[in-house]
C-alpha cells in the first residue's frame, strides 16, 4: 500500500482533554503504521482558551482526511482506526475483509 496519505488533524484547547484527543491520534497513527505499513501524518492545532474559535467549536475536533470523526470529546482509538480504515475501502483497487484492509494477497478468508 505504497503512495497512501493519511492525515489526522487535532483541534485542541490547552485542557486535559485536548492533551488526550492528541495522545489517542498519535496512537491511532502508531497502530495502522505498525499493523500495515501506512504512515499516518499527525498534525496538531493549539488554539488558546481565551479565542472565540476555543468558545465557538467544540474542543477537541478529531478529522482525519477532511472528515470530521470527533467534536467536543475525545475520540477512541479504534474510532480513529476505523476511520482511517474508512478512507482506505473508499479508494478503489483496494482488497477489504470484514471492513479491514488486506494487507497481502495471502490472506485468506476462512
Amino acid at each position: 500500500m505504497e503512495g497512501w496519505f493519511i492525515e489526522i488533524t487535532v483541534y485542541r484547547g490547552v485542557d486535559v482533554d485536548g492533551i488526550i484527543a492528541e495522545r489517542v491520534a498519535r496512537m491511532a497513527s502508531l497502530v495502522v503504521a505498525t499493523a500495515y505499513g501506512i504512515p499516518v501524518d499527525v498534525n496538531v492545532v493549539e488554539i488558546p482558551a481565551d479565542s472565540v474559535e476555543s468558545r465557538e467549536k467544540g474542543l477537541p475536533v478529531v478529522i482525519v482526511n477532511g472528515e470530521v470523526v470527533s467534536e467536543g470529546r475525545v475520540p477512541a482509538v479504534s474510532d480513529l482506526v476505523d476511520a482511517i480504515f474508512h478512507v482506505i475501502g473508499s479508494r478503489a483497487g483496494v482488497p477489504m475483509a470484514y471492513g479491514f484492509p488486506l494487507v497481502s494477497e495471502e490472506a485468506v478468508i476462512a
